[in-house]
């Protein structure tokens, strides 16, 4: 079994991102961070975490394993899990695996704080860069973010999202 989160790797927001995983919820935010300060902060993670641009084809005309569209071998593990179709290239992703063995499948879940998905510590100082709120958040849920930010002993700046300004035409 292999876990995997997913970053987007463009400099500005996407409203394609926006729409696809926060939804109407404008209490959802956004984490500036570069790939060394994810690096970073991981740096406690014990496990081997994988680093990889996921790779875009269109699977009528080409194959993962046809060793064109990757520098690692054709059939590594790891090739179809960073493989999605042509049709997502605006997403520009980036995607970290952790590869569970199959011995301590039961055991590592057994072992996990939440339901679902899996408790990575990391340190949020090296991670969170800026914090970018969701298009359309109000004012009084763009505080309460502010206050949790607070909370978690964080300083980041945060932002609006750059889909809420009007455009100088």
């Amino acid at each position: 079994m292999t876990v995997v989160s997913c970053w987007h790797l463009r400099e500005y927001e996407s409203k394609s991102m926006w729409d696809r995983y926060a939804g109407k919820e404008d209490r959802s935010i956004a984490v500036r961070s570069t790939v060394g300060g994810l690096q970073r902060a991981l740096k406690h993670f014990e496990g081997d975490m994988n680093f990889a641009r996921v790779g875009y084809i269109d699977f009528d005309k080409q194959n993962w394993m046809d060793g064109k569209h990757y520098t690692i071998p054709s059939y590594n593990f790891i090739v179809p899990i960073i493989t999605k179709s042509i049709e997502y290239p605006d997403e520009q992703e980036l995607r970290l695996t952790y590869r569970l063995n199959d011995w301590d499948h039961a055991s590592f879940w057994g072992k996990q704080e939440l339901d679902s998905g899996l408790f990575i510590p990391v340190d949020l100082h090296e991670l969170v860069h800026a914090v970018i709120l969701a298009p359309g958040t109000s004012a009084e849920h763009a505080e309460e973010i502010r206050d949790v930010i607070r909370q978690v002993g964080l300083s980041p700046r945060v932002f609006s999202s750059s889909l809420d300004r009007t455009p100088v035409y």
